[in-house]
């Protein structure tokens, strides 16, 4: 499955749609980061995914700043071409631990505005991401 990013004004329900995805999916398998607080790159923060559950299947990126890079996330596992669906590779690095790397089925991400760079992107980004725009319209 695609990543999604949730792009709207605040208030506008993009947490609360992600939280209750996370609830279909279950609290116990859902990792959340709050983006807001990451003043650096996100390859430049060793330990971010440090203490994430091997059997994590979703994790939130929630009020993602606009600088945000969402090409920390193009290494996939693709198994599109045999039915399958994408799962995002990462690496965990955690304090005394020896690195690990995880493949997780669902990424959230929730912005304000997403740079226009990345819609500008190509087919590396959109072959990875679909991007939503809050409030959702016509929905029942």
């Amino acid at each position: 499955m695609k990543a999604k990013i949730y792009t709207g004004a605040p208030r506008s329900g993009k947490s609360r749609v992600a939280n209750m995805i996370s609830e279909h999916v279950g609290k116990e398998k859902t990792f959340w980061l709050c983006a807001r607080k990451m003043k650096r790159d996100i390859s430049d923060i060793t330990f971010l995914l440090a203490g994430i559950p091997d059997n994590t299947e979703l994790i939130v990126f929630d009020d993602c700043p606009t600088h945000f890079d969402y090409s920390f996330f193009f290494p996939v596992e693709d198994s599109t071409h045999n039915g399958g669906d994408l799962k995002f590779r990462l690496i965990v690095e955690e304090p005394q631990k020896k690195r690990r790397e995880i493949l997780i089925p669902q990424i959230i991400f929730t912005t304000e505005k997403l740079d226009s760079k990345w819609t500008d992107f190509g087919a590396s980004f959109n072959a990875r991401f679909d991007i939503i725009e809050f409030p959702l319209h016509g929905v029942v």
